[in-house]
């Protein structure tokens, strides 16, 4: 489950949320925990230097932990001859700073710190560390930072304790991809930031370019579906550049979830999400037919006509496997790909039947699925989960998180079309003997969009 953020109380006139947009708009205030870095995992590293890399965009406040080119902050070894109560001199030093506040030590943070490390006592090193790890916590409090990036294990485990909640602690992947969220949602689509400038993109190019990398086989599917022009006097040119748009922009509709899911959470902004959310699945549906009319005409299926040509119908499985298409028909007739059309189909049946109603507060949605359902979708969650990545709660009644599930239904949808894509003969597509180019993908080439751009989109979508 994608976890909220508790943005803290807003400074001045401040909106709550830096992703309301209006006249009065704020930055994304972040603090790095870089003491945690040491050793991190190669994605982690690389969402770290993109971070430090963004920081010098306005939409972006960043305050470290360890003295270098941000403002940062520093808070002194704490004594325990103190005693469970004293405060704590902490200094934020800087290019405009320094300032200086107290921290308030009380019982209660030595009851935290015992609690996230499993040490009670309070001589332990371990309580130390990570009593210093609390006061950390507090201190991006103070300052009311949005979200604390941190690869401290403790904090990490612990985030959903009520006593830190607040301070929205997330690794580095985790940040990059929020970070990445908000300044699209700011219309800024910054590929690289230097001090002399930044390279950057549109939306349209933002979204090609990471459906491109995310689907490989799609691409050289789409050229050869458009190279097919000089032979075919139907429509597979335009179709198979229609799965290839259909993926982008359901990439585009995860995206508008997921601005309103960090927004604020009142009856326009669900009805918003919802809509989002409806046209997502539409998109993901209508990439699959397309591929199937596409994978009719390849392999030269009669029956049934192309009107009933769907990976969920039988009949035109029967057909394709009769036809020589042994490994597609391998991944559509799959329990996992029978239990992602569940997670698909359920929901996009909802616009011809009843709507989903929602319960809600003031900073969470989630959606109640009709008991018809309940038990199908579960089992399905179940089989290609666990349940929580999909945002799935089962208690009195099922429920799911709009923006959780969004992100996987995506995730799988896109990986499910790829497959497709490789393993249809497109061949097929051309008169026989015909040399059909490899249609190889380019991003191993210089340009705008070469494969590191492309792994930093990935990071930040």
């Amino acid at each position: 489950m994608i976890p909220y953020i508790r943005w803290p109380d807003p400074r001045f006139d401040e909106p709550y949320s830096p992703f309301l947009r209006g006249k009065a708009e704020r930055p994304i205030r972040i603090m790095f925990h870089s003491s945690s870095f040491i050793g991190a995992p190669v994605e982690e590293a690389e969402a770290i230097d993109l971070l430090h890399e963004f920081s010098l965009l306005p939409e972006i406040e960043a305050i470290d932990t360890q003295p270098g080119p941000l403002p940062y902050i520093e808070i002194p070894e704490y004594d325990l001859s103190y005693g469970k109560t004293a405060s704590v001199s902490v200094t934020l030093k800087g290019k405009d700073f320094p300032m200086k506040y107290e921290l308030e030590v009380y019982d209660t943070l030595w009851s935290i710190a015992a609690e996230i490390s499993n040490q009670y006592d309070l001589g332990n090193p371990e309580t130390v560390s990570a009593f210093r790890e609390v006061l950390l916590e507090q201190a991006h409090g103070r300052l009311r930072s949005d979200i604390l990036v941190s690869l401290s294990p403790r904090l990490l485990a612990h985030r959903a304790m009520s006593a830190l909640q607040r301070a929205n602690i997330r690794s580095p992947l985790e940040t990059a991809k929020i970070v990445g969220l908000f300044l699209r949602a700011r219309d800024n689509y910054t590929l690289r930031v230097s001090r002399r400038g930044k390279i950057h993109t549109n939306s349209g190019g933002f979204f090609d370019a990471l459906a491109r990398y995310k689907m490989p086989n799609l691409w050289r599917f789409s050229s050869a579906c458009s190279h097919s022009r000089r032979f075919r006097s139907d429509d597979t040119p335009q179709l198979g550049r229609s799965i290839f748009m259909r993926c982008a922009w359901a990439l585009e509709a995860r995206d508008a979830v997921g601005r309103l899911f960090y927004g604020l959470h009142n009856n326009t902004n669900r009805d918003a999400m919802m809509y989002h959310f409806n046209y997502l699945t539409l998109l993901l549906l209508g990439a699959f037919d397309a591929q199937a009319r596409i994978a009719k005409r390849a392999y030269k299926v009669i029956k049934p006509d192309e009107r009933h040509a769907s990976f969920s119908n039988d009949s035109f499985l029967n057909a394709l496997l009769s036809k020589g298409a042994i490994s597609l028909h391998s991944i559509v007739s799959s329990q996992w790909f029978k239990d992602l059309m569940i997670m698909l189909k359920k929901l996009r049946n909802t616009i011809h039947g009843s709507v989903f109603p929602m319960v809600f507060s003031d900073q969470e949605s989630f959606v109640i699925v009709m008991r018809d359902y309940q038990k199908e979708m579960w089992d399905a969650g179940q089989r290609i989960g666990p349940p929580e990545r999909w945002g799935l709660i089962k208690d009195a009644f099922m429920q799911f998180e709009p923006y959780t599930y969004a992100c996987t239904l995506v995730e799988e949808c896109l990986g499910q079309i790829d497959m497709i894509a490789a393993e249809i003969d497109i061949d097929g597509l051309f008169p026989a003997g015909y040399a059909v180019p490899p249609f190889d993908d380019d991003s191993d080439k210089d340009g705008p969009f070469n494969a590191s751009t492309r792994r930093r989109l990935v990071l930040l979508g």
